[in-house]
């Protein structure tokens, strides 16, 4: 099974420049996560997506990161650990119109990890 929370967004002051950091921007996160689920219609045989909706939150809203891929590796870090049915989790970060000195949607990163075997 697959759970996907898709552009969950943020405004959140993140960035290497003291610039970003004050200013703040905005951000969006995509997770999908890969678990085994049992056959029964039961919340406790799941995964809860709020509390993977907690773990990007807290992490994009509560600590400033330097780089997409930090923060990035973090939040699949921190989903790896809800549950033990959980093989895989998958996590893009994007920046809003990046300073890059040119027109740019978003810059983005993406970090999979998986559960060692």
């Amino acid at each position: 099974m697959i759970i996907r929370l898709i552009n969950m967004g943020f405004f959140a002051k993140h960035g290497v420049s003291k610039e970003e950091q004050a200013v703040g921007n905005k951000y969006e996160a995509d997770v999908a996560v890969g678990y085994y689920v049992e056959s029964k219609d039961d919340i406790q045989a799941t995964l809860d997506y709020g509390l993977i909706y907690s773990a990007v939150e807290s992490l994009m809203m509560k600590h400033s990161f330097h780089l997409l891929e930090t923060m990035a590796k973090l939040m699949a870090e921190s989903i790896m650990t809800l549950s033990f049915r959980i093989n895989y989790v998958t996590v893009r970060v994007r920046k809003r119109n990046p300073p890059i000195g040119s027109v740019c949607d978003y810059a983005e990163v993406e970090f999979t990890l998986n559960q060692p075997d």
